[in-house]
């Protein structure tokens, strides 16, 4: 199935014309118009565009294309939105940026210029659909290599999100979710098989506890210290150390760690 564009303006019809014979010598795409704001509307909710270039007047005075653009955004969150105007000064060009849109100027950019964005965008989505794709393949092999046990979506987007703690070792990671959520599971997840992988209960931990049970201690330490402990941060050396409940500590011993 061809990616699709969406024009949506008062000049769509037009503005597809131009399109279509500049696009056609380096993408296979599909382009849709969107004369009216209800039309656009109507549009984004029956099909999947990659792209959608917005106008921002429609033929009207009131900058409607901002809130139309909000809304597009809230249908189709993962469609790229690029604001098309001849409307080229800063503060339009700011309040689209705020918006997290892109803008291209209808007067400044010449049409093999804008014809070029737009191949870039697509190239520059498709790249980030196959990382998305490789995270998610990714995500679900770490999920079955720690025994996790799941179906909604949600879950399977929170295993797709450890392939980033694989990639960069030495990221910190904060997982939250209530008790039994299988928090562990997903610092398994986020951890190499290959390396050591230790974990510590921070509830109701003590002060004196935690830093043995951290950073070790020598026999006859403190009374009761029969042996040479080695503590998890020393265990855990060049692999993970997971600290469970770490929201359960004390705000000395939090404050130390942090």
């Amino acid at each position: 199935m061809k990616p699709r564009i969406l024009i949506a303006g008062f000049e769509a019809k037009l503005w597809q014309s131009h399109l279509s014979d500049f696009l056609s010598a380096t993408i296979d795409v599909e382009i849709d118009i969107a004369s009216t704001p209800n039309e656009c509307i109507w549009q984004v909710k029956k099909k999947n565009y990659k792209l959608i270039l917005l106008d921002i007047y429609f033929d009207t005075k009131n900058p409607i294309g901002f809130e139309l653009l909000q809304r597009c955004k809230n249908l189709s969150p993962t469609t790229k939105i690029t604001i098309f105007s001849n409307r080229d000064d800063y503060q339009t060009m700011l309040q689209c940026k705020n918006l997290g849109a892109d803008y291209l100027s209808k007067t400044r950019n010449s049409m093999y210029e804008i014809s070029e964005l737009i191949t870039s965008c697509f190239i520059d989505l498709e790249k980030s659909e196959r990382e998305k794709q490789f995270r998610y393949k990714t995500g679900i092999e770490n999920a079955k290599r720690v025994g996790a046990i799941f179906k909604s979506d949600a879950m399977k987007n929170v295993f797709a999100l450890t392939s980033y703690a694989l990639e960069n070792p030495k990221t910190h990671v904060l997982i939250r979710g209530e008790e039994g959520v299988g928090k562990e599971l997903v610092a398994r997840a986020c951890a190499e098989k290959h390396l050591p992988f230790k974990a510590l209960n921070c509830a109701g931990i003590s002060d004196s506890l935690l830093q043995s049970e951290l950073f070790g201690h020598d026999k006859g330490s403190y009374t009761g210290a029969i042996s040479r402990h080695e503590g998890l941060i020393a265990a855990a050396r060049g692999g993970s150390l997971f600290l469970d409940e770490f929201g359960d500590l004390s705000h000395t011993c939090s404050s130390r760690l942090t």
